[in-house]
């Protein structure tokens, strides 16, 4: 309907990853002995109800997974700051800034475990690359459990 502003991707996760959610709907989701791996997808921006900072979503999400080294997050968003300008060619139409996904993605890319890809630029595949490579690292280096 295009009045659709209340897009939460990264807190539906940590909801979902937090109790009641992990010890009934999604028990057994949210493992030891697994990276946990997000990807963020939106054509709008993150809308915490109430709101949020992109510092405490991220510490939220990183709470609940017990270590950012643990977890890789991949923000799939509407290009900073403009977004994609309604009426452009853009392969997967228009998008609002993601200005807070943006800057939550960016705090997981300080600490190696992010990706940040522009829903604008298109060649989606070449961001879950991007991300792949991220995920093979935190992969390899993951402590998990004995």
């Amino acid at each position: 309907t295009g009045n659709n502003d209340d897009e939460r991707p990264t807190q539906a996760l940590i909801t979902a990853l937090t109790p009641p959610f992990s010890m009934n709907e999604n028990a057994g989701f949210l493992r030891e002995d697994a990276v946990l791996v997000v990807i963020a997808m939106s054509d709008e921006d993150e809308q915490p109800i109430p709101d949020q900072s992109a510092q405490e979503l991220y510490d939220e999400l990183v709470a609940a997974k017990g270590d950012v080294k643990d977890m890789v997050f991949l923000g799939i968003g509407g290009c900073v700051p403009d977004g994609c300008l309604v009426g452009s060619p853009c392969t997967y139409g228009t998008a609002q800034p993601a200005n807070k996904l943006y800057d939550v993605t960016q705090l997981f890319v300080a600490e190696e475990r992010g990706v940040w890809w522009d829903l604008c630029e298109g060649q989606l595949q070449d961001g879950l690359t991007e991300a792949l490579e991220v995920i093979e690292e935190a992969c390899d280096e993951f402590g998990g459990v004995d």
